[in-house]
C-alpha cells in the first residue's frame, strides 16, 4: 500500500477460524507478467497482536492439484459440486496440511486480496461435515 493511502475496508474485518480466503501463498510459480497466483487458503487460527491489534492468520493453501491417491487421506479435500458451491470455491480443491505448508500472514493486502466479484478476501467457510473431516485429519496427524 502506497504511503498514505486508504487500507481497503476489508482490512476491519478478519476471517475467522475455518473461513476460507483468497491470498497469495504459496508463491513458486508467478505468471508469465511477473505477478504472484491468488488462491484460496484455509484459515485454520486466527490471532491479534496484543500491542499493535494486528490480525494474522495461520493458513493452509489450496490447490486444484488434488493428488487424491496420495494426499487424501492427509489433506482436506473439497470435490463434490454440490459442497464447492456451498463454500464458495469454483473447482475442486486440496488444502495443504502439512506443517511446512502452513504459514502464520498478516491480514494484509501485501498478502491477501480479492477475487473478481468479491468485496473482501472471504470466500466461504467450510460445512460441519469438513470441519469434522479438518478435525479427524488433524488428530490423525497429531497421533502419528
Amino acid at each position: 500500500m502506497a504511503s498514505g493511502a486508504t487500507p481497503p475496508s476489508w482490512i476491519e474485518r478478519p476471517p475467522s477460524a475455518f473461513d476460507i480466503v483468497a491470498c497469495y501463498f504459496p508463491e513458486t510459480n508467478p505468471k508469465p507478467d511477473g505477478s504472484e497466483k491468488l488462491r484460496p487458503a484455509l484459515v485454520l487460527n486466527v490471532f491479534r497482536d496484543r500491542k499493535t491489534q494486528d490480525t494474522f492468520c495461520e493458513v493452509a493453501y489450496g490447490t486444484t492439484n488434488l493428488k487424491f491417491p496420495q494426499r487424501g487421506h492427509l489433506d482436506l479435500i473439497i470435490q463434490n459440486a454440490a459442497d464447492l458451491s456451498l463454500i464458495g470455491l469454483h473447482r475442486a480443491t486440496r488444502f495443504d496440511l502439512d506443517r511446512n505448508n502452513v504459514v502464520i500472514l498478516p491480514w494484509s493486502e501485501e498478502y491477501l486480496d480479492c477475487w473478481p466479484g468479491f468485496q473482501s478476501p472471504y470466500i466461504g467457510t467450510l460445512t460441519e461435515e469438513y470441519l469434522k473431516e479438518l478435525a479427524w485429519l488433524i488428530m490423525k496427524r497429531n497421533s502419528v
